[in-house]
């Protein structure tokens, strides 16, 4: 997906792509926000922060979609504030989850073949199976920010097995995303080759059209020149009959 200037000042200037780009946009704080009250120990406090921002993530796509406000800018802004809220928030966590390694690993070869696919031109990828990867991440993420807050142990065991079904889920994910960018490339490399073999064909047709116009022209004119031929020799015939006429009529 290419953005061009006139295109982003286009979609900066939608007033209807305003509110879903803003609710769009605050998740990029999302990090800050929910591990300051995580590393406070305020557990009400990151689950609210928490809630708020997926109540953001829910609903500015519905709002853009119900108000005709999608925007290239909008989806794009949105692809980036999910990996900014599941990257920036996994990786200070890991020193309290170790595990969380593979977790941040997957998940950042998911944000480089997406980023890789949109940079090629192509769009942002949304499949069923990546909207539960993203609910499981989500949640594992929440609970290891409420194990650390509470530091119960009963916490860290729900944190334990969110992370396998996540870690599943990420893995399937890595292949499902991949598999998409292989085929949007081949059917990219394959419009190329097509597209001089049309261009070809369109040149083709063309000389045969104007070759078609210029020998229609041309029997056209030798009509003409024909016709010419047969008046100017009636002419002559016509002014050979008519001299003798003149002539003995002098005499007389």
């Amino acid at each position: 997906m290419n953005i061009n200037k006139k295109e982003l000042l286009n979609d900066l200037k939608n007033k209807r792509a305003i509110i879903p780009n803003l609710l769009s946009a605050s998740r990029l704080s999302a990090p800050i926000v929910i591990l300051g009250f995580t590393f406070s120990g305020n557990v009400i406090g990151t689950l609210a922060a928490a809630g708020i921002f997926a109540i953001t993530d829910f609903f500015d796509g519905k709002i853009a979609r119900k108000f005709n406000g999608e925007t290239k800018l909008g989806a794009l802004l949105d692809t980036i504030a999910d990996k900014v809220f599941s990257i920036g928030t996994t990786l200070p966590l890991i020193p309290f989850f170790p595990p969380l390694v593979l977790t941040l690993g997957l998940e950042s070869a998911i944000a480089y073949i997406n980023s890789k696919s949109l940079l090629s031109g192509g769009k942002p990828q949304s499949i069923f199976q990546g909207k539960v990867k993203t609910a499981f991440l989500s949640t594992t993420i929440l609970m290891q920010c409420v194990s650390i807050a509470t530091g119960m142990p009963l916490m860290q065991m729900i944190t334990g097995g969110l992370y396998l079904a996540t870690s599943t889920l990420q893995i399937s994910n890595v292949y499902a995303y991949n598999k998409i960018a292989k085929n949007q490339q081949q059917q990219k490399s394959e419009s190329i080759i097509n597209k001089p073999h049309n261009i070809n064909e369109n040149k083709v047709k063309n000389n045969v059209l104007e070759k078609e116009i210029t020998n229609e022209r041309i029997n056209s004119i030798e009509e003409e020149i024909q016709n010419l031929e047969e008046l100017k020799t009636n002419l002559i015939v016509k002014n050979e009959i008519e001299t003798p006429k003149i002539k003995i009529k002098k005499r007389d």
